[in-house]
C-alpha cells in the first residue's frame, strides 16, 4: 500500500504530539473509520516528529531502548523528504518502500494532504475550538476523496466507506457554516448552512472571493489585523458583521484557520461560522428588561442612575444644570381599588406615554415604582426651565384620559432638585427632588416644590427624630397622661381620656404633636397605640377602686383603625386587665370614619356588640355628612375645640350657631355630646345652658400624670 494512516489510538499518545490528545487529533467515527478501513496494513506513519518515523508491524521486534513497552512489536523506519516527489519516504528492513502520503502535526495545529500527481489536495484536521469535530470530519473526507481521485486501491469494507459519506453528510447538515478557500482566497467549496445563513448559492460562491460578504461595518485595520493572525499564528478567531446576498447585514462568530503542507506554506484556508442574530436578539432583549420598567417600557431605577450619571458628567464640562423632577400622581391607589389593577396598569401606561411625549429631546423619564415617575432634565442654561415643565407636566396629566368607556381626571405633584445645587450624585438628587415632592404633597395636588436648604434643615431634623422614635418604641420610653371629661349638671367626673406622651432622654416631655403624625406615617403608631391601650386599662383597674363607673377613653391611629385584627387586639387588652368591655370608649376622627363607610360600620358594630362604646372626635371640621353620621353606630359627638373656642356672648350669637346646632342634632339622634377646649368660665356656662352632656378642657385641668388622677376621681370639679 503507499497510503497510510496516521495513529492508532494504542499508539499514538499525547506527548508525542506536543501536548494534543488523541481524542483531540482523532474524534468521533470518522478517524475510527480510517483506522478500520486501513487495518490490513502492516505500518504506522507517525508525523508528529521531525523527522517523521513510520512503525512497521514487526512481532518479533522489542521495542525502542527509550520506551521499549511502547513500541514493542513495531519496527522503526526513519523517514526522509523526497525532493522530488515532496514526500516523506524510507525503506523497512525487507527493502520495502515506505510512503507518507498523510500529513504533518505540528503543535495544536495539524492538517491532512493526499499526493495526487504532485498536487496537494489539503483539509484541516484538529484545531482546539468548538468546530474541532467538524474539523475533523472535514479532514476525514477530504483524504478520502483524494485517495479515491488518485485511482488508490483500497481495502475497506462497504461499512467503513458508509462511514466516509455520513461524515460528509454531517459536514453538509450542521448548523454551522463552512467555507474552504485556496490560498489566494478563492472560494473552493460551502456546506449548505452558508447558503442558508448568507442567501449565496454554492455556485455563486465557488470560484468568487470571501469579499462578496463584506459589510461596511468594519475598517481596513480590522481586516489587517485578522490577516497578520492568519499568518503569524495560523487562525484568527473572532465576532464579525457579515453581509447575506439581499444586503442584510448580520453578526457572526468566525474561526478561520490556515491549511499548511509539510513545509509549512498556507495552502488553504477553512473558515467555519456561526450566525449570532438569534443570540443577539435575546441578549438586546435580555439587556431591555433589565434596564426597562416591565409595565411602561420607561428605563427602571437602574438605567435612570445610569443617565443621570452621563448627565451630570457632561454638565460639570459645560457649567450646566441638570434638573431632577420626581413626579407623584394625587390619589392613584383608589383607581386600583375601584377599578382594579389591570385597569390601574393601563392608566399607569397612558400616563407613561404623556409623560414620554411632553418632555424634550434628550431627556428621561423613569418609572420608579407604582405612581412614582422621576424626569431627567440635562443640560439646563436657566433652573426656570425645570419649572415650566413641571407646569407642562402636571397641565397634561390633568387632561382627561379615556379608557375602557371610562373618562378620569388625574391630577400631580411635583418636586424638583438641581445639580450641581442640590447635590453631585444620583441618590442625592433624586432624594431631593423626592423631598420636594413630600412638601408639594402636603400642599395639596397640583402644587410644585423646589429643594432648599430649609427643606434640607427639616429633612435632617425629621431623620433624627425618627430615629429617637424608633429607640423610643423599642425602649417603651412613654408614659400616659389623662385628662377629665366631666358632666356638664352634676359637675362629676365620668370619665378620663388617655392622652400619650413621650418622655425625651433628657426627661422632657415631648408633646403628641411633634412625633404622632410621624409615627402614623412610618407605622410606629401601631406598637404605640397597642401600648397605650394596655397602660389606660391598666390604670383604670386601680381606679375603679376609688369608682367602679369610672370609663377611659382612648384615641385610635387611622392605621389601627384599618388592622383587619383590631378587634381581637381590643379583647386581648380587655381580657389582660380584667375590665368589662363597657368602662372602654374609642375614638375615631369624623374623616377617619368616613373613609369607608361600609367597613367602618362593620368593625364598629362588633365594637359596640361587644359593650364597648365608640366617640366620633373633632366633629364639624370633615365631612359632618348627616347621612353617613346617622350610619354609623357610635354613641358620642365630640364638638371641636375650635368651635369652643370662637364663643361669644350673648348666646344666640351667630358665632356660637355651630356648637347649637350640633348639639340639638345630636339629641335629634340619640347622641351624647363632648366639648372640647372649654377654658373659661362664659364657655362653661355657654355650654351647659344649650344642654351639651360632657365638658372637658383646661377650665377643669390639663392632662396630668396617672398618679395625680387619684384627687379628681370619684368627685365634683
Amino acid at each position: 500500500l503507499d497510503v497510510y494512516v496516521s495513529g492508532q489510538v494504542d499508539l499514538v499518545r499525547s506527548d508525542i504530539l506536543s501536548g494534543v490528545s488523541i481524542e483531540s487529533l482523532l474524534l468521533g467515527n470518522s478517524a475510527a473509520s480510517l483506522t478500520a478501513h486501513y487495518r490490513t496494513s502492516s505500518t504506522i506513519v507517525v508525523t508528529a516528529t521531525e523527522p517523521p518515523i513510520a512503525y512497521r508491524r514487526c512481532p518479533g521486534f522489542l521495542g525502542q531502548a527509550d520506551d521499549p513497552e511502547r513500541y514493542a512489536g513495531f519496527e522503526p523506519i526513519r523517514l526522509a523528504l523526497d525532493g522530488d516527489s515532496g514526500r516523506w519516504a524510507g525503506k523497512n528492513s525487507n527493502g520495502d518502500d515506505v510512503i507518507a502520503v498523510y500529513g504533518a502535526a505540528h503543535g495544536l495545529h495539524a492538517a491532512v494532504y493526499a499526493s495526487i500527481n504532485r498536487e496537494e489536495v489539503l483539509a484541516p484536521v484538529v484545531r482546539q475550538t468548538a468546530y474541532s469535530a467538524l474539523a475533523a470530519a472535514l479532514a476525514s473526507f477530504a483524504l478520502f476523496a483524494a485517495a479515491v481521485a488518485a485511482g488508490k486501491r483500497f481495502r475497506s469494507r462497504t461499512t467503513d466507506a458508509e462511514k466516509m459519506v455520513l461524515a460528509a453528510s454531517v459536514i453538509d447538515h450542521i448548523v454551522e457554516g463552512i467555507v474552504t478557500t485556496a490560498s489566494d482566497g478563492t472560494i473552493r467549496t460551502v456546506n449548505r448552512a452558508f447558503t442558508e445563513i448568507t442567501g449565496w448559492k454554492s455556485d455563486e460562491a465557488i470560484g468568487n472571493n470571501p469579499r462578496i460578504l463584506k459589510s461596511d461595518r468594519h475598517d481596513d485595520a480590522f481586516y489587517d489585523a485578522m490577516w497578520l493572525a492568519l499568518r503569524r499564528d495560523g487562525s484568527w478567531t473572532g465576532e464579525i458583521w457579515n453581509r447575506k446576498r439581499d444586503g442584510t447585514v448580520y453578526p457572526e462568530w468566525l474561526s478561520i484557520t490556515a491549511v499548511r503542507n509539510v513545509r509549512g506554506e498556507a495552502v488553504a484556508y477553512v473558515g467555519v461560522f456561526l450566525d449570532l442574530t438569534e443570540i443577539k436578539n435575546r441578549d438586546a432583549a435580555i439587556s431591555h428588561l433589565s434596564a426597562r420598567d416591565p409595565l411602561t417600557g420607561l428605563p427602571n431605577r437602574a438605567l435612570m442612575t445610569d443617565r443621570l450619571v452621563t448627565s451630570i458628567h457632561q454638565a460639570e464640562r459645560g457649567a450646566e444644570s441638570v434638573g431632577v423632577l420626581y413626579l407623584d400622581v394625587a390619589k392613584f391607589k383608589y383607581i386600583n381599588t375601584s377599578y382594579g389593577y389591570a385597569f390601574g396598569d393601563t392608566v399607569l401606561q397612558s400616563i407613561a406615554t404623556r409623560l414620554e411625549s411632553t418632555l424634550r429631546k434628550g431627556d428621561t423619564v423613569a418609572r420608579l415604582a407604582a405612581d412614582d415617575f422621576v424626569a431627567i432634565l440635562p443640560r439646563l442654561h436657566r433652573e426656570e426651565d425645570a419649572m415650566t415643565i413641571a407646569d407642562t407636566i402636571i397641565d397634561t396629566i390633568r387632561k382627561p384620559f379615556f379608557i375602557e368607556d371610562h373618562e378620569l381626571y388625574l391630577d400631580a405633584s411635583v418636586g424638583i432638585s438641581y445639580f450641581p445645587a442640590n447635590g453631585d450624585d444620583p441618590d442625592a438628587l433624586v432624594g431631593a427632588a423626592n423631598a420636594a415632592l413630600n412638601q408639594a404633597k402636603e400642599a395639596g395636588s397640583g402644587s410644585i416644590r423646589v429643594f432648599t436648604p430649609a427643606l434640607n434643615d427639616r429633612i435632617l431634623k425629621r431623620l433624627s427624630l425618627e430615629s429617637r422614635l424608633r429607640h423610643a418604641v423599642e425602649h417603651e420610653s412613654f408614659t400616659v397622661y389623662y385628662q377629665p371629661r366631666v358632666d356638664a349638671r352634676t359637675r362629676r367626673v365620668e370619665s378620663v381620656e388617655a392622652l400619650v406622651r413621650w418622655i425625651g432622654e433628657d426627661g422632657s416631655i415631648i408633646p403628641p404633636g411633634v412625633f404622632i403624625p410621624l409615627a402614623e406615617e412610618n407605622g410606629m403608631i401601631v406598637p404605640i397605640g397597642q401600648w397605650v391601650l394596655s397602660r389606660a386599662l391598666s390604670d383604670l383597674v386601680s381606679w375603679q377602686t376609688l369608682d367602679p363607673t369610672l370609663r377611659v377613653s382612648v384615641n385610635l391611629s387611622a392605621r389601627q383603625f384599618r388592622l383587619p385584627d383590631l378587634v381581637s387586639r381590643v379583647d386581648t387588652a380587655l381580657s389582660a386587665a380584667g375590665i368589662e368591655a363597657t368602662s372602654l370608649e374609642l375614638e375615631i376622627t369624623e374623616s377617619l370614619a368616613m373613609g369607608d363607610v361600609a367597613k367602618s360600620v362593620t368593625l364598629m358594630t362588633q365594637l359596640n356588640e361587644r359593650g364597648i362604646s365608640l366617640s366620633l372626635d373633632d366633629f364639624g371640621t370633615g365631612y359632618s355628612s348627616l347621612y353617613y353620621l346617622k350610619r354609623l353606630p357610635i354613641q358620642w359627638l365630640k364638638i371641636d375645640q375650635s368651635f369652643v373656642r370662637d364663643y361669644r356672648a350673648p348666646d344666640d350669637s351667630p358665632a356660637n350657631a355651630i356648637v347649637h346646632t350640633i348639639i340639638e342634632m345630636a339629641k335629634s339622634l340619640g347622641l351624647g355630646t363632648i366639648a372640647e377646649g372649654c377654658e373659661t368660665e362664659e364657655q362653661l356656662g355657654f355650654l351647659t345652658r344649650r344642654g351639651c352632656d360632657q365638658i372637658q378642657g383646661y377650665y377643669f385641668s390639663r392632662p396630668i400624670p396617672a398618679a395625680d388622677c387619684a384627687s379628681f376621681i370619684g368627685k365634683q370639679l
